[in-house]
């Protein structure tokens, strides 16, 4: 009996083959089409589109007017999503032969060498080769999105740890984007970059370029002066010291302008700069850092009317003072499913009064890292209105401040709240369980330093009570009194003079 005969990889369905694609880089993509005829036949579109898809963004020359060229040609309709670097591709640290394989060693030795001996070094000393003037960079970015008909989404890239996110981190460099920058490494269309081999951390960028304010603010101008009518997505992550509220004092017709240019605009994820206004003699000035508070969320309102996903990070480099940041304007963002704040001061109200227009639709609330100005009964009061107006929401978290959490400006608190807190369900459900958890929020990497878990029926609890102090007690079986508030002291106690500070 003859063996049956393996199907070849040119007889599978385009579902399968464009499934296999996922896990493949242009590269591999490209070795596969020169197989056969079959496979250069079938792979031809899936290999053009993991080429443009997505682009990788450089503010410098090169890369900008890599950028230009290609939504000037007949591949400008493919470009889906562009993410833009604040890294460069001109810092590479130091190589050592001991530490890399003879492959990567090889590689990293020619683009060392072309650094070297081209006028690539004498450029990056002089800064010429860096497009440091956003002035210029705005206008040919606005060049290049006017001719990117179906672009869906512009992100940021940061590195990690730039201000302690250890989430965020730059793509390693691709084998494309070497050719690009160093074209003497050897790298052109039909080479390979051998990958898990000891040393690739040298491909991986690890220099931020630019942490300046109109890093973000300058794409922004131009991607509204461009008109982006598919552009569904907008996302900066930490890493960020993000946008300054005056930013967003804008002219009426400007304002305008950004509601005509990102009509489907369902996404916004944002790093909001939150240094309070100051006078000469370094007093805060809460009546213009509030003046400008209530002109981001007109820009907000304008920007965001059919938001259906908003993330808002505060960077604050003082660290939060004692001014809430405001969410609520006029009409709200109606068709919001989820939204997360990180970082921020809130007032109860404000807050209130922002989900009062998009309750009927959130599905998930998540607060990280936020203080409220009376913590005990606010948190009560917001999870009582979450519960009542709140029909559709599936997903709730909040956790505390690791380092500043607002018991530090609390004298003899009664209770310590939990210090993390998560509802996954319906809330009207007898069987949706919040899951609290006191003292330390990673326990498994802590294990001498003291946490108590548990869970209850949400519901229940918030049925059974009306006052916050039995809410509290109640939920964390009593633990939240004198094991927590003796885990605050003694925590505190070690952190300010860790931090030769103190915050009230």
């Amino acid at each position: 009996m003859e063996p049956s005969q393996k199907p070849s990889l040119s007889a599978l369905p385009m579902e399968l083959l464009e499934a296999i694609s996922e896990g493949l880089d242009e590269d591999d993509l490209l070795v596969l089409r020169m197989t056969c005829s079959a496979l250069n036949t079938k792979l031809h579109e899936l290999h053009l589109n993991s080429i443009y898809n997505t682009r990788r963004l450089f503010l410098v020359p090169t890369s900008v007017e890599n950028l230009l060229k290609v939504s000037k040609s007949t591949m400008n309709t493919r470009v889906r999503q562009i993410v833009i670097s604040s890294g460069t591709p001109f810092e590479f640290p130091f190589i050592d032969p001991d530490d890399m394989d003879e492959k990567n060693y090889a590689l990293a030795l020619k683009i060392w060498e072309e650094m070297r001996n081209d006028e690539v070094a004498l450029m990056m000393e002089t800064d010429s080769r860096r497009l440091t003037e956003f002035d210029e960079t705005g206008s040919l970015l606005y060049l290049a999105f006017s001719n990117l008909p179906n672009l869906r989404k512009i992100s940021f890239e940061r590195s990690a740890g730039s201000h302690g996110d250890m989430n965020s981190r730059f793509m390693r460099v691709k084998r494309s984007e070497i050719n690009l920058f160093f074209p003497g490494a050897g790298l052109s269309p039909g080479h390979h970059m051998v990958r898990g081999l000891n040393g690739e951390g040298i491909f991986t960028l690890g220099w931020e370029q630019y942490g300046d304010s109109k890093f973000v603010c300058t794409i922004l101008h131009s991607a509204m002066l461009a008109g982006l009518p598919h552009l569904e997505a907008i996302s900066d992550r930490p890493g960020s010291r993000g946008i300054p509220l005056r930013w967003f004092d804008v002219s009426p017709k400007k304002l305008a302008a950004y509601r005509e240019s990102f009509p489907n605009l369902r996404t916004l994820e944002l790093v909001i700069n939150f240094d309070k206004e100051t006078n000469a003699g370094g007093g805060i000035m809460p009546y213009q850092t509030d003046r400008w508070n209530k002109l981001f969320c007109q820009w907000l309102e304008v920007v965001g009317s059919k938001l259906e996903l908003l993330k808002l990070n505060l960077f604050e480099q003082s660290g939060p003072a004692d001014i809430p940041f405001l969410l609520s304007a006029e009409t709200g963002l109606p068709n919001l499913k989820s939204i997360v704040m990180e970082k921020a001061v809130i007032d109860l109200e404000d807050i209130t009064k922002f989900l009062a227009c998009c309750k009927n639709n959130l599905e998930s609330l998540r607060f990280a890292d936020c203080l409220f100005r009376d913590p005990n009964d606010d948190w009560f009061q917001l999870l009582q209105y979450l519960k009542q107006e709140t029909p559709k929401l599936q997903s709730f978290a909040f956790t505390l401040f690791f380092e500043y959490d607002a018991y530090k400006r609390i004298k003899d608190v009664p209770f310590v709240l939990p210090s993390s807190f998560v509802v996954q369900g319906p809330w009207e459900s007898e069987t949706t369980e919040c899951e609290i958890n006191l003292g330390f929020r990673a326990p498994e990497t802590h294990s001498s330093r003291w946490c108590y878990k548990t869970s209850k029926v949400i519901s229940k609890e918030l049925a059974a009570h009306t006052e916050h102090d039995s809410f509290w007690m109640s939920i964390t079986d009593g633990k939240c009194a004198e094991e927590a508030v003796k885990w605050h002291e003694d925590r505190f106690s070690y952190e300010r003079r860790w931090l030769k500070s103190s915050w009230y």
